[in-house]
């Protein structure tokens, strides 16, 4: 049984260990800044899809989508069938399970996910969050 490092350098870090032997993921570490845990994501809440509809739902352009299932298809955390359809794996639903249980990586895939759709927030919706922020600080 042989260990392989997969290296994606700035969307999965370069500690990921997978088992090829037996296509488990060993250390579940995501960036939670990343495009591929919000495909992750969609795809533990829907169960499967195809590319243009993760588009579609997560307001995520085609071609990163795309990138970001070939990434995660490489990595074991998502599969793709004969009709082009994407279903997230168990070690897919662990490394969702294992961002959504750790306070400071969730707060950074919500900031990041926010980043990522900035053009289409309004002005209630920041004043939304710049009162969030404020009570943050006051803890």
């Amino acid at each position: 049984m042989h260990t392989f490092y997969l290296e994606i350098k700035a969307y999965i870090p370069q500690n990921l260990i997978i088992d090829r032997g037996k296509k488990e993921m060993v250390n579940y570490d995501l960036d939670p800044k990343s495009t591929e845990l919000e495909v992750l994501e969609y795809l533990d809440g829907k169960g499967r899809d195809r590319a243009a509809n993760i588009s579609k739902a997560t307001g995520l352009n085609n071609k990163t989508v795309w990138q970001a299932l070939q990434r995660l298809t490489e990595s074991g955390m998502v599969t793709k069938d004969e009709f082009d359809v994407y279903s997230i794996t168990d070690s897919g639903k662990k490394a969702v399970e294992q961002v959504k249980s750790d306070k400071k990586m969730r707060m950074r895939y919500l900031a990041a996910k926010i980043a990522r759709h900035v053009e289409e927030i309004d002005e209630d919706e920041i004043d939304t969050l710049e009162k969030l922020e404020r009570e943050i600080k006051k803890g």
